[in-house]
């Protein structure tokens, strides 16, 4: 049984249009009961009329009610609704009130025609029931719903709804049909594009519902809600995101399970009114958990929608479009643009802090980890403006706290040194040099391992110091420490740091660890160089060296004994510290204290 202030709740402030609007019909009727029947419908068989006797002058109408009930039997089994309205409207006119047994079988007949017809008939016989306090069966009942549902006129419509709400007061139906008469309200009014007086039924129902202790209640709504398919036909009808989303924060409140279908059927309804809200709750609310899986179609069309406006909701959908996708139209750089897009949005409000930059990044890493360091280059410019606004200590360990949250041990490492590769570029490529080697040093002390890259940025940040033989060495001597095969870009700057000056053996030992010709390895304009540089001091070991096979070239290993180099510490090369060379190298801007560098860090 439903409580009375639920029914209270639920029928108080009803109707766009007012069922009084059609009182004056109905007052007609109710004086003349006489009901026009369209021409059309005269040329069917009419001998069942005499079933129903009018008395007009004395108001003694006679009816036999047995002979009816056969009579609508035959219509339903022949499907001869014509004959079947031509009847009820011949009882309609009478007034006589069919027993409840007939009144189903007239309503199953005139369900099954068209509305606009039968309006006039349906109406003056619910009238007539409501009136007379008559209880309908079951199957009467879902007929009269049925046509609440299917009526395109507003008028009737109105009136439909405002007779079952006062058949309600009397008649304590069941859970279920109180539902269904406020639901197909509803749904007659999304199908003819009344939204807001729907919006307003559908609300003030779920406040009902919401309110209601009756567990009942919401199990009724459970029954009810997913089989109209109300929802999905409003939607792809309407396009009416907003009201897709009010309906779908009603199902959570009620707790009623929200199928793949109503989600597809929002997310369709965004992407075609290009409503990135909407698009982001439907993400968040059931992509995200696991919920709903959007098709290939949709994950492009939200790649599109976001391409000019950021969101990590696009980067997530490119992730799941590589994936997904065999013809992989999602490529690294494609992921790390919608980044840079995302940073980019981001910093519009407020500076992007080293926990937004660090914490998108390991986000990027854990689902595209072959993203490499030249894809993340469009946001060097973003990430330099968050080092400068930080303080070294601070940024290192935001980035280690960051690290942190990841539980797999693997993806920690290459995001730390993915993040310490990044933040060594920024820094040398912006002409800071010395914060570059301090980073590095920080980095190291904190355990995190390089790369071969790491010693390009390093080869970097010696060339930038100018006159850094020792240093250029030591940085040799840190990347083959660590196993790596120093790269042709760690080689070219190692050179190039080490060049200016007399002593062009440096030169010679780099040249002879490059693989491969060194004409076509180094860039052109350098290998020139070099030679210029050769001839003018008339030294011509660079030439023979270039023209030796690669096999001897690489057992060139005379680095030189040179007096600088022997002069900056006591102890041999081999026993070199590249870090503790650095804290005693004169064009070091802020320099380290030596006492505090390790021979092996």
């Amino acid at each position: 049984m439903l409580s009375n202030s639920l029914r209270t709740r639920t029928h108080a402030a009803c109707a766009c249009f007012s069922a009084r609007t059609f009182s004056a019909w109905s007052a007609s009727l109710r004086k003349t009961r006489k009901i026009d029947v369209p021409n059309t419908l005269g040329k069917h068989d009419q001998k069942d009329l005499h079933l129903v006797s009018i008395d007009k002058a004395f108001g003694k109408d006679v009816v036999n009610w047995d002979k009816v009930g056969i009579a609508f039997d035959r219509y339903a089994a022949q499907r001869d609704h014509a004959s079947g309205l031509l009847l009820a409207t011949r009882i309609a006119e009478s007034k006589l009130p069919p027993p409840p047994k007939i009144t189903g079988s007239i309503l199953r007949i005139l369900s099954d025609q068209d509305q606009r017809l039968i309006a006039p008939v349906v109406l003056r016989m619910f009238e007539d029931i409501v009136e007379r306090q008559i209880y309908l069966s079951d199957s009467a009942l879902d007929s009269l719903i049925w046509i609440l549902r299917s009526t395109v006129d507003p008028f009737a419509r109105t009136a439909y709804y405002e007779l079952f709400q006062d058949y309600f007061k009397y008649a304590k139906k069941k859970q279920k049909h109180f539902l269904s008469v406020e639901i197909s309200y509803m749904h007659s009014l999304l199908e003819n594009g009344e939204f807001e007086e729907a919006r307003t039924v559908f609300t003030r129902l779920v406040a009902a519902l919401a309110a209601e202790k009756d567990v009942n209640i919401q199990e009724s709504a459970l029954k009810v809600l997913p089989i109209e398919n109300m929802f999905q036909t409003f939607v792809a009808k309407w396009n009416d995101v907003e009201f897709g989303c009010v309906i779908i924060d009603a199902m959570v409140t009620l707790d009623i399970d929200i199928g793949a279908k109503y989600w597809s059927a929002l997310l369709e309804a965004g992407l075609k009114a290009r409503n990135e809200e909407t698009i982001k709750y439907v993400w968040h609310q059931a992509v995200q958990p696991g919920k709903f899986s959007p098709s290939i179609y949709s994950l492009k069309a939200i790649v599109d929608l976001f391409s000019d406006s950021s969101s990590s909701v696009a980067a997530e959908a490119l992730q799941r479009l590589s994936l997904q996708d065999p013809t992989g139209v999602a490529s690294n750089s494609d992921v790390v643009n919608v980044f840079y897009l995302h940073l980019n949005a981001a910093q519009r409000s407020s500076p992007v802090t080293a926990e937004v930059y660090f914490k998108g990044l390991q986000a990027l890493l854990d689902y595209l980890p072959s993203a490499e360091l030249q894809d993340l280059a469009a946001t060097h410019d973003i990430l330099h403006k968050t080092i400068v606004a930080t303080p070294a200590e601070q940024l290192v360990d935001t980035i280690m706290a960051v690290s942190n949250e990841n539980s797999d041990h693997a993806s920690e490492q290459r995001f730390l040194t993915t993040a310490m590769n990044l933040v060594l570029y920024s820094t040398s490529a912006h002409g800071h040099a010395s914060d570059c080697l301090n980073f590095y040093r920080s980095f190291v002390n904190k355990k995190v391992k390089p790369s071969a890259s790491t010693f390009e940025f390093l080869a970097l940040a010696a060339f930038r110091l100018k006159n850094s033989k020792k240093l250029s060495y030591m940085i040799f001597r840190e990347c083959t420490g660590y196993g790596f095969t120093p790269t042709a870009i760690t080689l070219m700057y190692l050179i190039r740091a080490s060049l200016p000056g007399r002593e062009l053996e440096t030169t010679l030992f780099y040249v002879s660890q490059i693989t491969g010709k060194p004409e076509t390895v180094l860039p052109g304009y350098f290998v020139s160089h070099l030679r210029r540089t050769f001839e003018q001091a008339g030294d011509g070991r660079l030439m023979a060296l270039l023209r030796a096979p690669e096999a001897l070239r690489s057992t060139y290993q005379d680095f030189p004994k040179d007096r600088v180099l022997s002069r900056s510490v006591a102890r041999g090369k081999d026993k070199y510290s590249f870090l503790y060379d650095v804290g005693n190298c004169h064009r070091f801007e802020h320099g380290w204290d030596a006492s505090q560098l390790s021979a092996k860090e």
